[in-house]
Order: structure tokens, then sequence, then C-alpha cells
């Protein structure tokens, strides 16, 4: 889990990270989610694999962008292809 250095050790601190755990509420997801990490940011790469597994099991739409070998920083190609994504998500999804 990436929010440790804010919680403390799971065993010192169980109902922090019980109350952190965002899997659980995919079923509550209202309106539009797009999900967008690098295969290589140790990070966030598991933490989004799982959270897109749990809004499938709760029969919930979204996006998924994958960004091949990139860290939490995009390089500029996959930057431009992540706004171009995001550009997207927006317009089909915030125009009346």
């Amino acid at each position: 889990m990436i929010y440790e250095c804010y919680l403390g050790l799971p065993q010192d601190h169980p109902d922090a990270y019980e109350a952190a755990q965002t899997l659980t509420l995919a079923g509550q997801l209202q309106g539009e989610l797009m999900i967008a990490t690098g295969t290589s940011d140790h990070a966030t790469w598991g933490d989004s694999v799982k959270m897109s597994e749990a809004l499938i099991r709760a029969g919930k739409d979204h996006e998924f962008v994958v960004l091949p070998e990139q860290y939490h920083g995009f390089d500029s190609v996959h930057d431009r292809y992540f706004w171009r994504k995001a550009g997207g998500f927006f317009a089909r999804h915030l125009r009346p």
C-alpha cells in the first residue's frame, strides 16, 4: 500500500488501514472514472490493477490507461498519449 508513510505500520494502526481501504468502495462509484498508470511505477501499478478488478467485479465501467515501462512521471511520448486519453475522456464525459 502506498500510504504507509502516512499511516504508520499496519500492525500498529489497523483501524487507519481499514478506513483507507478504497477497494471495498468500488461498488459505490458514481460517474465516470479513468485510471492511468505506468507499468514500472511500483508505487501505483499493483493498486491500480486491484482497483480495476474491484470495479469490474462491482459491474462498474471505467477506463484503464496502461503506460508501458513508465514510472510515476512519463516520458514525453507517453505523456502526450496520456493527455490525449485524458482529453478524450473529459470531452466524452463532461460535455453536455
